[in-house]
């Protein structure tokens, strides 16, 4: 089993090699089918919107197209655990981002003026309590 996991390894590292030098689409295709479904999955948990997932993971193998000779890991790692680390790192920039806050445009606030605001009662309130007006 050991040896399996090993050989693995040492193949994910050749095809992120193939893909960095000769931009080998097979090779390519052969990472993605060995990683896409998990890490889609990977995604989805922590994601609810299936279009953001599907942003993500397309951002991610595009990333992983563009840049594969930057990709580099030690022997004893695994380019898995690389994906994993980078998808949860992404999700984690998409949390952080503004992408995900649900922005409210102004017009959809009923348009109320000073003396209709709800708060206005309650502060005119503690002003003449303050004031004594």
């Amino acid at each position: 089993m050991q040896s399996k996991q090993l050989k693995r390894q040492q193949t994910d590292k050749i095809l992120l090699q193939a893909i960095a030098t000769s931009a080998d689409v097979d090779a390519f295709l052969i990472l993605y089918d060995r990683y896409g479904q998990r890490l889609l999955r990977h995604f989805h948990r922590s994601v609810n919107n299936v279009d953001t997932v599907f942003d993500l993971s397309q951002n991610f193998w595009l990333y992983i197209w563009q840049n594969a000779s930057q990709l580099i890991y030690e022997n004893n790692d695994s380019a898995e655990r690389l994906f994993f680390y980078m998808a949860t790192k992404r999700i984690a920039d998409y949390y952080r981002s503004s992408i995900h806050k649900r922005e409210i445009p102004l017009d959809d606030f009923p348009n109320l003026s000073d003396k209709d605001h709800p708060l206005r009662h309650r502060n005119l309130i503690i002003a003449r309590k303050r004031f004594g007006r």
